[in-house]
């Protein structure tokens, strides 16, 4: 029991001399800057304003590379795939791929004729 009242003062002599050691400079106190708030609706996201450095890349764009390297998939299995590649970025929700974002851009009217299903599968139109 001796040992240990001894090691704790020990420890406690130490822990004296380390917060009682001067500084080299004395510390300026930092100056509190208010926070500049935007006027107006808030960004959906932060994630979207911090990637501006990397160009946006169409999610119809990414489909149609995924299926040209990998072949005909289902929507569960391309939204995997864009998502290992890293290259899309949802806009503004910053919520992840799913398939159900997959099949919608497909059956969109205006990227329709880019795609075809075949077997469950979703593939390239030949043009």
């Amino acid at each position: 029991m001796a040992a240990l009242a001894a090691r704790v003062d020990e420890l406690s002599r130490r822990l004296d001399q380390l917060t009682a050691a001067p500084t080299a400079e004395p510390r300026a106190e930092a100056a509190v800057v208010p926070v500049k708030r935007g006027r107006g609706r808030p960004r959906k996201s932060v994630a979207a304003s911090t990637t501006k450095a990397s160009p946006r890349v169409a999610l119809h764009d990414e489909i149609t590379a995924v299926i040209s390297e990998l072949g005909p998939q289902t929507a569960a299995e391309l939204a995997s795939a864009i998502a290992a590649r890293g290259r899309y970025q949802p806009p503004r929700s910053g919520k992840p791929l799913d398939a159900a974002t997959v099949n919608a851009r497909v059956s969109n009217p205006t990227y329709r004729g880019r795609f075809v299903r075949r077997e469950h599968r979703i593939g390239l139109a030949v043009e």
